[in-house]
Order: C-alpha cells, then structure tokens, then sequence
C-alpha cells in the first residue's frame, strides 16, 4: 500500500503504535467510531492527519453544539477521496451546509453516501431564531453530471411541523454513468422530471422511493435497463399513472403505495424477469388497477395480504388473490391474512363480507411450492380451511406465525 500519511519520526522506542506502517493504523482506527478517531489527532504529529485516510467516515450532530467544530471536521474530510460517508445532521445551522457537502461529496466519495436529516426542536433563542428566519425546509440538489462519481447515494429527511426536504432534479438529465443505487426518503421532488432522470442513469441497479411528492403531472414512468430492485411506498403529488418498464428487474416491493382509501392509481409493469414480489396490501385492491404483461412464471417468492371476510361477490377480482393463481413457480409463499370486519366497522350484520371466503373451493396450482408462512392479523376462523387449500394444492411446509 503506498503511504499517505506522515513519516513516522519523532516517535520512540516506547511508542511502538506509531511507528506501526500505515496500513496496520488504519486498519485499527477502523475499529472505532470517527469521533474516536478524529480525537488522535491530538496525539502527535504522526497522527495528525491519519484519521483523514479513513475510508469509512460518519459524522453526526446529534447531542452536539453547533460550535462543537463538525462542520470544519468535515470539510477538512471532504478535500480527501473515501470509500464511504455518512453525515446524519439536525441543527438549521448545518442543514444550510447540507446542499454544498452532498455536491463536494459527490465528487470525493467513490462508495456510498449517506444523508440524513432529523427534525431539531429549538432549546435555545439563537435556535428558535433560527426557524423564525425560516430555515426550517432544507434544499438539496441532485449531484449528476460528469463530475459525480459516488455509486450509491441516500438521502433521508425526517423533518416535522410543515418542514420539507425539497430535492432539485436536474432540468435537462445528463447521463450518471456511476450511479448504481439510490434510496430518497420523505423527499419532495422539484424542476426536473424525476422519469427522464432515472431513465439517464445508464448503471442503476436498486431504487428505492419511500414517500415521495413528484411533480412530473399525471405519469410516472420508470424505464431502466439494468435496474434489478425497486423498493416504492407512498407516491404522491398527483400522480395517477406509473409505468414500470425495467426488463432486468428481479425484486418489487411495493408496501402501502396503493393503500390510502381515496388513491385511484393503476399501474402498468413489463418485468419479464422477476423472482420476488412483496407486495403484503394487495388484496386492497381491484386487479382492475394493476397489469402485469407478460407470464409471472418467473416469480420464486411472493408475499401478498388476503382478506378473510370480504364482500364475496367482489373477492375474486382481488389482486391478492390473482397474484397467487398466477405465480405458479413460486418456491416460498408469504400470506397475510386480514379480518376486514375486525378492520372497519361501517358494515351492517347482514352484510355479505360477514360470511367467511370458502377457500376449500379454490383451485390452485403450485407445484414448486417448498415453503409458506401464514401470518394472522385479526383472526384465526380461515386459517384451518387455507392451511387445508395450500396442503392440498402442493407439498410444502406451512407454518403460523402470529
């Protein structure tokens, strides 16, 4: 390993740690926390600057003053590539470094970057003062373009009271030839289209959007060619149509994006190649709204929600249900059942969705099913007919979990 750190004289024969090679220093403090290791700086000359070769760095101000020296910490750091940063802030103060650190970041780390960013409660004048400036919404913009070389990025905000995190897409995307995996959540999106950004970003792999507000208009589209995983929950800001056309993708997960009562989006997905599919609120909704092109055949692991007392007339149009008829290679099942009367309580007695489904009459093919996880929500009535159902319909092994 070629040295970057400074010469090692001036030490003595006691000190045998610092006249250790560098390599073995390094591989010691990355054993500690980086406030452990910032702090022998104050050794000696020799390990002044080892700290700054780290390759794995985290900062954080929680607990912390603002004058208590981080931000001058990591500017000194970001001077020096690294493998990985992570940077978890609350104080307004250096939230208003926030938007220059990412882009500095962008550009020194090859690895992952991490930003986090926490509600602060004011304690003192000077931070009350601080919001009444109005700096409690913090901006950020998207690093893109020829001079980013980070391979994933997150960007978390998990500010309170009205405060957002807004994040500026790029108006006109330029390729992000390094960008492999980026999570954002509780993110407001702005200015550029969030649908030609990830179609631009030629190597991404995983993305993950967890309550999202997009401004694209009515159509949300993800084209990817080589993306494998897509994590979605909570998109909105008015969008009424997503597109999933990604032919490398393997895994979806989609936890409570069509959840909310009054959502009225459908979906459209061309994934020919996907093995898992997550997706526990399913039978909330209508097969009407979701299309799948294309044979599910592919699909090894599935997790869907079933409800146990539903309006019959409608439940056989349910995506939960349609998911599990499909997905017929499917190795390891995970259901969820849910008790709707236990659930709402604006239904009469004599409501249809009080009688119990008659899962004995459903005709199933699972032939490679080797495992099945049955978790019960609000009621144990179905689950001796639905134990019977999947031990008729394959061989595999079924477990309750409550």
């Amino acid at each position: 390993m070629e040295s970057k750190l400074p010469e090692p004289g001036g030490t003595t024969d006691e000190d045998v740690i610092s006249s250790l090679p560098d390599d073995v220093l390094l591989r010691i403090l990355s054993f500690v926390p980086t406030e452990d290791a910032v702090c022998t700086r104050a050794l000696s000359r020799r390990w002044r600057h080892v700290w700054l070769c780290l390759p794995d760095l985290a900062f954080s101000d929680i607990g912390k003053t603002p004058t208590s020296g981080l931000e001058e910490l990591i500017d000194e750091v970001l001077v020096h590539s690294h493998d990985t940063l992570t940077i978890h802030i609350q104080h307004p103060r250096h939230k208003l470094r926030a938007n220059a650190w990412l882009q500095q970041a962008a550009e020194r780390v090859h690895g992952k970057i991490s930003l986090r960013l926490d509600d602060y409660r004011p304690i003192t004048i000077e931070d009350r003062q601080w919001h009444w400036n109005g700096f409690g919404n913090v901006a950020l913009d998207l690093p893109c373009g020829g001079d980013a070389r980070t391979a994933a990025m997150s960007i978390c905000s998990f500010l309170q009271d009205d405060k957002v995190t807004i994040l500026r897409l790029p108006a006109a995307p330029a390729a992000n030839s390094s960008l492999t995996e980026l999570e954002l959540v509780n993110i407001q999106l702005e200015v550029g289209s969030l649908s030609d950004f990830l179609s631009s970003c030629g190597q991404l792999r995983r993305l993950v959007l967890n309550f999202i507000w997009v401004i694209d208009g009515p159509d949300l589209r993800i084209s990817n060619k080589l993306l494998e995983e897509l994590d979605l929950d909570y998109i909105s800001g008015g969008v009424e149509r997503l597109e999933v056309s990604c032919p490398k993708l393997r895994s979806l997960r989609i936890n409570r994006h069509f959840a909310a009562p009054d959502c009225e989006m459908v979906a459209r997905f061309c994934t020919p190649c996907l093995e898992e599919i997550y997706w526990p609120y399913s039978d909330t909704l209508h097969k009407s709204r979701v299309e799948f092109l294309g044979s599910m055949d592919m699909v090894r692991r599935l997790n869907v929600g079933l409800l146990t007392h539903v309006h019959v007339q409608t439940y056989q149009s349910r995506l939960g249900l349609w998911l599990v008829r499909s997905c017929t290679g499917v190795h390891r099942l995970d259901v969820s059942l849910w008790n709707r009367t236990k659930m709402h309580h604006a239904c009469p007695a004599d409501c249809p969705c009080k009688r119990p489904l008659e899962w004995k009459e459903w005709n199933l093919s699972l032939d490679f099913l080797k495992h099945v996880e049955i978790y019960n929500k609000y009621d144990a009535d179905c689950i001796h007919d639905l134990d019977i159902l999947l031990r008729r319909s394959s061989k595999a092994k079924v477990e309750m979990r409550t």
